[in-house]
């Protein structure tokens, strides 16, 4: 719209997730029924590590939610693991992306995710063994 300075493209043709569900990382944390009626930044990584590429994604991702201003609220971020993480990323997370929803998720939901976004034959470095 003309009165936003935000621009950006839209995946087209739009590839919606008909159902993402995840375990929360922890007892209480949230689930997928916090992304609902959000758009959602996502980032899937492997491991209970989050490496320097996994940093960098994440703090570009919070950036990208920032600098939505007011409208920032419409925004949710998430990151997507496929085991439970340990103490040491679990108290970095909690001092960097306290806003940031963060699950466990099965090697179907995995596989669902990579299919739905990636092109064939171009899987991510989190896709595959």
């Amino acid at each position: 719209p003309d009165g936003s300075v935000q621009h950006g493209e839209l995946l087209n043709p739009a590839r919606p997730l008909s159902a993402l569900r995840f375990t929360p990382w922890h007892e209480n944390g949230p689930d997928g029924m916090a992304l609902r009626g959000h758009w959602v930044l996502a980032y899937v990584g492997a491991g209970r590590e989050c490496d320097t590429a996994c940093q960098t994604a994440l703090y570009d991702l919070r950036q990208v939610r920032l600098a939505l201003g007011q409208d920032m609220a419409r925004v949710k971020t998430l990151l997507l693991l496929d085991s439970l993480l340990d103490a040491d990323l679990q108290q970095w997370l909690a001092v960097e992306h306290p806003a940031m929803i963060v699950g466990i998720v099965d090697t179907a939901t995995r596989t669902a995710l990579a299919e739905t976004f990636n092109p064939p034959g171009q899987g991510g470095a989190w896709v595959g063994g």
